[in-house]
């Protein structure tokens, strides 16, 4: 065996315990560059959803608020209309009449 076929052959098939140093690329294989490119755009559909219903959540406050709103004005126009309606004198006298 000559040099140089001892030099290959010690390159494919190393010493036990020792290992054959690779060149190395400078990016990463196309797999792992698009996994990376899949988490990242998972993560990305997470936080949308979270911002989602965290706006959902906002505008369902938003409109119990509004409802709640709404009930009371009703409540305070319906107690000023009895108040009226007691206080004022032709509509005792109506009622009156009609009783």
């Amino acid at each position: 065996m000559n040099a140089i076929t001892a030099k290959e052959g010690a390159r494919k098939h190393p010493p036990e315990g020792q290992y054959v140093t690779q060149r190395k690329c400078a990016s990463p294989p196309p797999c792992q560059a698009q996994a990376a490119q899949a988490a990242q755009a998972a993560q990305a559909a997470q936080a949308a959803q979270a911002a989602q219903a965290a706006q959902a959540a906002q505008a369902a406050q938003a409109a119990q608020a509004a409802q709640a709103a709404q009930a009371a004005q009703a409540a305070q126009a319906a107690q000023a209309a009895q108040a009226d309606r007691r206080h004022h004198p032709d509509l005792q006298a109506n009622l009156h009449a009609r009783c």
